[in-house]
């Protein structure tokens, strides 16, 4: 479904920072873990870059009833590093940030389909991450990246 739009859509996504839920075991009022795990919202960002690319794929989508064609994207992801694995606890993903060369690979180069495996699984390491747990209604805040520390949630480990 994607091969297409790999080959020959490829684009980077500009970011500051993203959004990503962990998902926490706790022990409910009766003293026995909950079914549902409750999640924690954190804010992630590149410690020594104010923007970075994360890998993406573009691909026009028309809708049948009015005909009116929209570009739509979707942001390449790669196995969780050992920070991410944290955080994005269920399904141990993230997206695929790349720094200036292969970003500019991923948008410019003619790559073989090795090549677009390689940049696609690019892994940034952990120590060139940070992540700071947010108030689950931060959207509402008045300073949505407000630091909060919760007591029932482990701290990260950062290697």
């Amino acid at each position: 479904m994607y091969k297409d739009a790999t080959l020959h859509r490829r684009c980077l996504v500009l970011s500051a920072g993203f959004y990503e839920w962990r998902h926490v075991q706790v022990v409910g009022k009766s003293g026995k873990l909950l079914k549902i795990p409750e999640k924690y919202p954190y804010h992630v960002v590149m410690v020594n870059q104010p923007e970075f690319y994360m890998a993406g794929i573009w691909q026009p989508n028309t809708n049948l009833d009015t005909g009116i064609t929209t570009d739509t994207f979707a942001l390449i992801t790669t196995t969780a590093n050992t920070l991410m694995k944290q955080i994005h606890n269920s399904k141990e993903r993230m997206p695929t940030v790349l720094p200036g060369d292969l970003a500019q690979a991923w948008l410019y180069k003619d790559l073989s389909d090795q090549e677009i495996l390689d940049i696609a699984n690019y892994q940034v390491a952990s120590a060139e991450m940070k992540a700071t747990p947010l108030h689950k209604d931060f959207l509402k805040r008045d300073n949505p990246h407000e630091e909060v520390i919760y007591e029932e949630v482990p701290e990260l480990v950062y290697s």
